[in-house]
């Protein structure tokens, strides 16, 4: 399935299987690793770890906290660039990228 193209009116919201917390302004993102073919690895010896801990740069632990159903891309940008001024070079197209790619590679969001 093709991923909707996305627009600065566009409004994604986290998926439920993907957690997050924060420490000292740090996003960690952590996910289950829960695939059938991990749990059969698990069954047979081999470690492989129940979740997995990433953490995102300064640009992603202030964006991907305001992802929550309700900012639009806009909105979002205009938060990132009012912490990080350096933000405004290429803001939404740059933004819109690393959305998309939360998006269609890692599946940690969607679009409403």
């Amino acid at each position: 399935m093709r991923h909707k193209e996305a627009t600065v009116e566009t409004v994604y919201h986290r998926n439920e299987h993907v957690r997050y917390e924060c420490y000292d302004g740090v996003v960690y993102v952590i996910t289950e690793n829960n695939h059938w073919s991990q749990r059969m690895l698990r069954r047979i010896g081999i470690r492989i770890p129940e979740k997995t801990t990433i953490k995102l740069d300064k640009y992603g632990s202030i964006i991907f906290p305001a992802i929550n159903g309700e900012n639009t891309v806009k909105q979002i940008g205009d938060l990132l660039i009012s912490k990080i001024e350096e933000a405004k070079i290429d803001q939404y197209e740059r933004l819109l990228s690393y959305l998309n790619y939360l998006a269609t590679e890692k599946k940690w969001i969607t679009v409403i």
